[in-house]
């Protein structure tokens, strides 16, 4: 790529907590996943071939959790994703007969009838149901770098008492990747960005090249970054970690100033699963109970306290308005910037991926344009990928990073508070106990080692930090208490049944048929020795 005055760097940030449920044939939370596939993942693989198509030069860069490609790889993911699909087709049919006549929703129930349809098609014809074989063909293009996220997606700085599960959160992570796309990844999303000293002496030592910060983890370096975030940092143990821009972060994900808030926009929280008659929508929920059900029929805005109906054709006309107006900040950021620094700066954009699609309706759109409209600044404002930066070898900052999060305040209290403080002696004292299992690796016979790696999967599954996410918000949070306790619970029974030499290999089936993820993890992991 040729140098110009200033690189775009856009990480996508996608993950899914475990939520596949083999013992229930239709739980609620498992349309989490086949919400984000429908509504997001794919909808990014459509933009992603209409960019390839036109011969636009687009780059991103999108960290795949390896607890999501657990899920995608799991035979299961896909019929039941079918299923998903097909009773989302039947109901879009059925709101098209409800709402007949109506010309302000009738459009709209037809419009998420081509949405689901065209979800069928690009899974079926397009992925041949493979999404990890479809994104792994973007990165061979070059126009895609996939990165990974410690294994479960735990929040490691409460995790430091718990060294041995850090390092095996990393490890086990770059074996799957290596596992699934061949190679080993360059670079490592950090859950919520969160950072602490000496981490990345951790990831150093496992063969990460670079990972990625918040703004104010960065700017509270030292010594402070000279050029801020406009360049990565390398850290003492020879880490490199790119930071956040606060300006891109606020255009798209601010509550108050950010682009999805557009009173244009399509409103996520108003859906006819909690609006219609529970007899008429109990044939396409799960257990027959409320849920958000995809059909939104109404903008943002209100007038005169309700909210008007959702018109597609003025959020296309705002997606453009908004992908100009992200340009435009861009390239004043060149302005201000390019002429002081000894290397052309780079402006980072981190976002979760289900944000676009799934929360932001209109943001896969939006996603497309920007790019589309990014190849008109060739030689002023260009994207690149991580690995494509670190290959150039542009002059670096040296810093040394203090603790932090992308999370509230930028530190760890979303994880940690009053709702959720109960966790983490049951994470520390398991984790201790699996190190110490590990220690006596020379001691069991094959039995014994299967039932230790999946005692070892069910305590990683138990440290997501999705479910100390889920008891702060209170949402949900009777199921993240069974989660974890599930998992810690199955845990000790293993642990138990190792210590007495009685596994019940029948009940250890059925856990591995459960929880049945990360094949190359090991429970050797847990001793650092």
């Amino acid at each position: 790529m040729p140098a110009s005055k200033a690189y775009f760097m856009m990480i996508l940030h996608a993950h899914m907590p475990y939520v596949l449920d083999i013992g229930n044939e239709n739980p609620i939370e498992e349309r989490w996943l086949y919400e984000a596939m429908a509504e997001c993942y794919l909808r990014l693989i459509k933009i992603f071939d209409s960019l390839i198509s036109d011969n636009i030069p687009f780059c991103l860069s999108i960290s795949l959790s390896p607890t999501l490609l657990a899920q995608w790889e799991n035979p299961a993911t896909a019929k039941r994703f079918l299923r998903y699909l097909e009773r989302q087709i039947n109901l879009s049919e059925s709101e098209m007969r409800r709402t007949e006549g109506d010309p302000e929703i009738a459009p709209l129930s037809y419009m998420y009838k081509k949405l689901y349809e065209d979800a069928l098609h690009t899974f079926e014809d397009r992925c041949d149901a493979d999404l990890i074989n479809t994104f792994r063909s973007y990165q061979e293009k070059g126009v895609l770098e996939i990165a990974t996220c410690p294994a479960t997606h735990s929040y490691l700085p409460l995790l430091r008492p718990a060294l041995s599960s850090i390092r095996t959160q990393i490890n086990t992570a770059l074996k799957e990747y290596t596992r699934i796309f061949g190679m080993p990844p360059s670079a490592l999303w950090l859950p919520e960005c969160g950072y602490f000293p000496g981490l990345d002496d951790i990831l150093a030592k496992a063969g990460v090249r670079c990972t990625f910060l918040d703004t104010d983890t960065i700017r509270h370096s030292k010594p402070a970054p000279r050029w801020g975030t406009y360049a990565p940092i390398v850290l003492p143990s020879g880490l490199m970690a790119f930071g956040r821009d606060i300006h891109t972060a606020k255009q798209v994900w601010s509550s108050t100033d950010g682009y999805p808030g557009d009173f244009d926009y399509r409103d996520f929280y108003r859906d006819i699963g909690f609006d219609l008659d529970i007899d008429y929508l109990s044939p396409y929920l799960p257990g027959g109970e409320r849920c958000y059900t995809g059909f939104k029929y109404y903008r943002i805005e209100e007038q005169d306290g309700k909210k008007r109906e959702y018109c597609h054709d003025s959020a296309k006309r705002k997606i453009s308005i908004h992908a100009d107006d992200f340009i435009a900040h861009r390239l004043k950021q060149v302005r201000q910037t390019s002429q002081s620094m000894d290397s052309p700066p780079v402006i980072c954009a981190f976002y979760d991926a289900e944000l676009f699609g799934h929360w932001w309706f209109e943001g896969p759109l939006w996603l497309e344009e920007v790019f589309r409209k990014m190849a008109d600044c060739k030689g002023h404002l260009e994207p690149i990928t991580p690995r494509e930066y670190i290959k150039q070898g542009h002059l670096l900052q040296t810093a040394r990073p203090p603790s932090g999060s992308w999370g509230w305040k930028g530190y760890n209290e979303v994880w940690l508070n009053s709702s959720n403080k109960w966790v983490y002696p049951h994470l520390f004292k398991a984790s201790e106990k699996m190190e110490e299992m590990a220690r006596q690796a020379d001691n069991y016979n094959i039995m014994d080692e299967r039932a230790l790696n999946q005692a070892a999967r069910e305590l990683l599954l138990a440290q997501s930090s999705d479910w100390t996410f889920i008891l702060h918000n209170n949402t949900l949070a009777d199921y993240a208490t069974i989660r974890i306790k599930e998992h810690i619970g199955r845990f000790w029974k293993i642990i138990r049944q190792l210590e007495t030499s009685s596994i019940d290999v029948k009940w250890l089936r059925r856990v591995e048929e459960l929880d049945d993820i990360f094949p190359s993890l090991s429970y050797r992991d847990f001793y650092a020795g």
